[in-house]
Formats: structure tokens, sequence, C-alpha cells
């Protein structure tokens, strides 16, 4: 899901992956119907593999046109991404009882034995 700019607001649009072209790869985000102004609008996100970077938004008649001319060429849909709780914690035993860890588990010894006698 990527934003797309409209009306001086972010809404959420499709975004789907397009076979790469050579150095290219392309990404295009679609969003069916502006809930302001009603307009079909499509950014096409270019990256090359150096890092440069470009960005094309397309309305309505230019942008229905280019949708049609790009929908062979799409790979996948992109997936809703679930965003990760912060506060999460690592579930462990002891003496039966099943407690919760929320410390960070760079600071935790699990698995290290002490063999100094």
């Amino acid at each position: 899901m990527g934003l797309i700019g409209c009306c001086n607001k972010s809404f959420r649009g499709i975004t789907y992956t397009l076979q790469p072209d050579g150095n290219l790869e392309q990404f295009l985000t679609v969003l069916k119907e502006c809930p302001c102004c009603n307009d079909f609008i499509i950014r096409l996100d270019r990256m090359l593999i150096d890092g440069t970077f470009n960005t094309l938004f397309f309305r309505n008649k230019k942008g229905l046109a280019l949708y049609d001319k790009l929908k062979p060429s799409i790979i996948q849909e992109k997936s809703k991404y679930k965003q990760l709780d912060k506060r999460w914690y690592l579930p462990y035993n002891e003496y039966g009882s099943i407690k919760k860890c929320f410390s960070i588990l760079s600071s935790l010894k699990i698995g290290l034995f002490d063999y100094t006698l």
C-alpha cells in the first residue's frame, strides 16, 4: 500500500510491482478514485540500480491510458503490511509457570553456560 498525494491530503492506493526493464525497477501505485475530487490518479516510481529515483504522476485520461498499457507487465500486488507492536515479549517457562520477558534480547543470556569451575 502506497500513499498518493491529492487535494493536499495523502490517500492509500494499491501498489503493484512491474517487470524490471534492464537496470530499471518500476512500481505503480493506483488510486482508483480520490475521495475529494473523484480523479483517477497513478504514480509511477522508477528506480535505477545506481540509486537514482524519479516519480511520475498521471491523472484521469492519461492515467487510465497508462494503466491499461502497463497492466500486462504487472508481476504482483504488494500486500498490506501490518505494523508490528513496539512492545512485544518473549514467553519463557520458569518453575512450571509461563512468564513474559519484556527485556531487550541482546541483554538476555539464553543458552549460555559458565564453564569455570
